[in-house]
């Protein structure tokens, strides 16, 4: 995994907690793989991942997504199933959080939290809506420094616990 090993073990920690829910599959994942990485990086100037992002079907996704996905796959750390047409992932063994701060891993958890009971649509037409994605095309990279102009709706200034 390289250079992708904390997006990697950001995959593995969301596939964990959101494994069964009927509403998780590719889509979720890949957005809330967003949410996490912009909103650390509004809070703390620095994503979780240090991954680039980019539009793509229907929503933003990390870069090389489908790569890392089928290296998690072939390493065993991760199993994809269909089941009634829709694709399932869980994360086999647990996944090694060691590559992620207790900062990380609550702000991954918070996303989780916000944007995890949602259905693939409307997540998705939430985030396109999101200052970062608006106005890029399809496989343009999404500039971070643009989650200074996110609205309430987005913001992760909300996350913060009084």
């Amino acid at each position: 995994m390289k250079g992708e090993d904390r997006l990697g073990a950001m995959v593995l920690h969301i596939v964990s907690r959101c494994e069964g829910r009927r509403n998780f599959g590719r889509v979720m994942l890949c957005r809330l793989c967003y949410f996490s990485d912009f909103g650390s990086y509004e809070l703390r100037g620095e994503s979780i991942s240090g991954s680039g992002y980019i539009l793509a079907n229907g929503g933003p996704e990390p870069a090389g997504f489908d790569f890392l996905l089928d290296e998690l796959t072939r390493r065993k750390m991760l199993r994809v199933s269909f089941r009634h047409g829709a694709v399932e992932y869980s994360a086999h063994p647990s996944p090694v959080l060691s590559l992620l701060t207790p900062e990380d891993v609550a702000l991954i958890d918070r996303a989780i939290d916000m944007y995890g009971g949602m259905n693939e649509r409307i997540l998705s037409w939430i985030s396109r809506g999101d200052a970062p994605c608006i106005g890029r095309h399809p496989s343009e990279p999404i500039d971070y420094s643009a989650v200074r102009f996110r609205d309430g709706r987005t913001s992760a200034l909300g996350w913060i616990e009084a």
